[in-house]
């Protein structure tokens, strides 16, 4: 079986959106070296694209609705991001892993 080399299809553009993705990914390797360091960045990273800790919401009282973006932290380990959407659970939901 013949397969084609992917990269011999790559414009300049894609080829160069590959290496910067390599680069940015590279130096968060570089300064998340555990999964503590990797979770404090990743918070900082959702913070950034406008997601908010589940348990202040839950503490203040705050209804979720369509469309909120949301994180929570277990053991400052593992991290969960949450984009509520329009449906009801009870009709599915997307896990991206």
């Amino acid at each position: 079986m013949n397969r084609k080399n992917a990269w011999a299809s790559y414009t300049r553009e894609q080829t160069k959106a590959v290496y910067d993705f390599s680069e940015d990914y590279k130096k968060f390797l570089d300064n998340a070296k555990t999964e503590r360091e990797a979770v404090d960045a990743l918070v900082n990273m959702a913070e950034d694209e406008g997601f908010r800790e589940l348990s202040r919401l839950i503490e203040s009282g705050e209804q979720l609705k369509a469309g909120d973006k949301v994180y929570t932290v277990w053991m400052n380990k593992s991290i969960v991001l949450f984009k509520i959407g329009k449906e009801p659970m009870e009709n599915g939901l997307n896990i991206l892993g």
